[in-house]
């Protein structure tokens, strides 16, 4: 393996050192498409790289940030559970490893196409909800479902925002004890690590200048707010509220490093990626993140 932890030259706190596995996108194909062996030998790989990373740099924690599934969205319940089952044989981790999920637009699909019920099992086989707060090893973590993230009136956008505001109040009260109430969840404080399917917003890939980015023409191609990445505003609610040190998102399939336009906020490639579903996926370009 090429890959390796990198070295921390700065000072740090070894409470806070946390090692984490994070990828995204892996499309278990479903019952419609794709062919056996095609689906065999995509399955083959990533469980074959998933194990290799396991074993070799056994991380502490593992975060996949959506897509599960190619087609979660139109799954019956039977259908589900066995893609459930299936992604748990293809990649299965060790007691003492946590894996936190996010759900993709191919797990439930896009906003206006999601169901209360494929919202809901999800949630129920992941055990995870739109909002997640977490603190591992010192470190706190905002995982986030991108379609809830609309901006409408509906009971999933409406039950994120409420969540995402009780969560910004957690980091007001450590920050200031003037804020706090009884009741509230108390931390020691540090920004928080923010985790999501879709990126932030942004016009286009254009500011994406690192090795990582996605080639000419594709850079340039314009996002389509709320399908390729978070609206405007969305993303303000995001970085005024929970006011992340780092964003952290999967992106046309690969892991960019850019620097946002009239933010301060940097999406870090601080990840190893599974190179086998880079590579079996590219060819989606942009369409049906």
């Amino acid at each position: 393996m090429q890959c390796s932890w990198p070295d921390i030259k700065t000072p740090y706190n070894e409470s806070q050192l946390l090692k984490a596995f994070i990828f995204a996108d892996p499309h278990l194909l479903g019952p419609r498409k794709g062919h056996w062996l095609d689906k065999w030998r995509r399955e083959w790989q990533m469980h074959q790289a998933f194990q290799s990373i396991i074993l070799l740099h056994r991380p502490e924690a593992i975060f996949v940030l959506g897509d599960l599934f190619d087609e979660g969205e139109f799954s019956t319940d039977r259908q589900f559970a066995g893609y459930v089952a299936r992604f748990h044989e293809l990649f299965p981790v060790p007691a003492d490893t946590q894996m936190h999920v996010v759900a993709g637009n191919h797990d439930i699909g896009m906003h206006d196409y999601i169901s209360r019920h494929s919202d809901q099992r999800f949630k129920k086989y992941f055990n995870t909800t739109s909002v997640q707060f977490m603190t591992i090893k010192d470190n706190h973590f905002v995982l986030i479902n991108s379609m809830a993230m609309n901006g409408d009136s509906c009971d999933l956008c409406t039950q994120a925002r409420n969540h995402i505001l009780k969560v910004a109040g957690i980091f007001k009260c450590a920050q200031d004890a003037k804020f706090c109430y009884d009741g509230i969840k108390k931390i020691e404080f540090s920004k928080p690590i923010l985790m999501q399917h879709f990126p932030l917003y942004r016009k286009s890939d254009a500011v994406c200048t690192d090795p990582d980015a996605p080639p000419l023409p594709e850079r340039n191609y314009e996002f389509i707010p709320r399908y390729h990445s978070l609206s405007k505003e969305g993303t303000d609610f995001l970085v005024t509220r929970v006011k992340p040190k780092v964003s952290i998102t999967p992106n046309d399939y690969a892991v960019h490093k850019c620097e946002l336009p009239k933010e301060t906020i940097i999406v870090i490639t601080g990840l190893i990626m599974l190179f086998v579903v880079i590579w079996l996926t590219k060819q989606r370009k942009l369409i049906g993140r």
